[in-house]
């Protein structure tokens, strides 16, 4: 019974730990617009800080999977019933000792989850103009409908005439999103990879004006401003030498 009782007093005080230190980020936790400021000389690696800002009592009921990861900074996808709710993401930017400094926050505080079945991509093409063989990939996902509510869905990824898209279908096969991913191409048209923002690092971090690395430094760039950046392929226009940045 001593035993026992040792065991029980180990385990309390480990949740106890981990509890006041997620309290302890959880103070630097400002909604929707999130700047870190750690004043500790604690350089935990980036893998236990990420913990304790998704273990914060903020997020408590909630789970993520992680779906990115590199040194400047960390992806991580809301999910329920180990299924991924569509853009709902908390994205943890790191500096160069893997501490983190900034975050942006999507997550959605559901309370409600649509009843339904997930839609069988086998029976896409009975209720739209998509044909089966034109699916590329398919993934069952939940679809935030309003603050409070999502929905079993499915995401596909698709191409016809030779240009891809993405859609979203709910239980009853209805579109509820759709978008082009194209572009307009001519015969001068190349594809240059480039790293860009998204809209703005500013927007992408949920930062203001004047917090640490936002602001003008006379075109300099920094680790925060860089985290901000994603890899795409740009269609723009080559007339044999140089690239343009348009597509006429």
């Amino acid at each position: 019974m001593k035993f026992k009782n040792i065991i029980l007093s180990i385990a309390l005080l480990v949740f106890a730990a981990n509890y006041l230190q997620a309290q302890e980020y959880d103070s630097y936790i400002n909604n929707k617009k999130t700047k870190l400021n750690f004043n500790s000389s604690d350089k935990s690696k980036k893998s236990t800080d990420s913990f304790s800002i998704l273990n914060s009592p903020k997020y408590f009921g909630m789970t993520f999977k992680k779906t990115k990861s590199t040194k400047r900074f960390e992806l991580n996808n809301q999910t329920h019933n180990n299924i991924d709710i569509y853009s709902a993401t908390i994205k943890v930017n790191f500096d160069d000792n893997g501490t983190p400094i900034l975050y942006s926050d999507n997550t959605i505080n559901y309370s409600v989850v649509g009843k339904g079945e997930f839609p069988d991509v086998e029976l896409i093409e009975s209720f739209s103009n998509i044909n089966t063989s034109d699916i590329l990939e398919s993934e069952k996902i939940y679809f935030p409908i309003s603050e409070s509510e999502i929905i079993p869905a499915i995401k596909i990824y698709y191409e016809k005439e030779n240009r891809p898209y993405l859609s979203i279908f709910n239980s009853e096969y209805d579109i509820i999103y759709n978008k082009s991913l194209s572009f307009e191409k001519d015969i001068n048209t190349k594809t240059a990879n480039a790293s860009v923002f998204l809209p703005d690092p500013i927007t992408s971090a949920h930062a203001t004006y004047g917090d640490d690395g936002f602001v003008n430094n006379s075109g300099a760039s920094n680790p925060i401003l860089e985290a901000e950046q994603i890899d795409v392929a740009i269609e723009c226009r080559f007339d044999g030498t140089n690239y343009f940045l348009e597509n006429d």
